[in-house]
């Protein structure tokens, strides 16, 4: 059966194609992530007036690639956005989300092979409007789905 190319991102039939669901189960089954963020970890965006901190994921490129081995294999970047009011709060939150992805092998969701290693470390920004910081992290995820 080919694999399925859906939005750009090529999967093994039967895999989960969203590597941003996948990233978000991820973190929040580490303690120290879900005591700082509870649940408010958000794909794509948020909802209006979450409480802080509160972060965002958004895949921001992916990179299709088949092997000769018979796998497929993608190369996803993804940003993690990370909003708190305080500076301090949204460095130590971001900390956190880097600490646990840099280097990381191993399952990540339902997908079985995945290694993640920080592309942009995090930069910090004052945003008067809403009058929050924000943090962001670029993160690179390799991942493979078997065929």
């Amino acid at each position: 059966m080919p694999p399925c190319d859906l939005g750009g991102i090529r999967t093994a039939p039967g895999e989960q194609m969203e590597i941003t669901a996948n990233l978000r189960t991820f973190l929040l089954n580490d303690t120290d992530i879900t005591l700082a963020f509870g649940a408010r970890l958000y794909v794509a965006k948020a909802p209006d007036n979450p409480e802080y901190p509160f972060g965002i994921i958004r895949k921001v490129a992916p990179f299709p690639m088949y092997s000769q081995d018979g796998r497929w294999g993608n190369d996803d970047i993804v940003q993690i956005d990370v909003y708190d009011a305080e500076l301090f709060d949204c460095i130590a939150a971001v900390q956190l989300i880097e600490e646990r992805l840099d280097g990381y092998r191993g399952q990540m969701g339902s997908i079985p092979e995945t290694v993640s290693f920080i592309t942009q470390t995090p930069v910090e920004e004052w945003s008067p409007e809403v009058r929050h910081y924000r943090s962001r992290l670029q993160v690179q995820i390799k991942w493979t789905a078997y065929e």
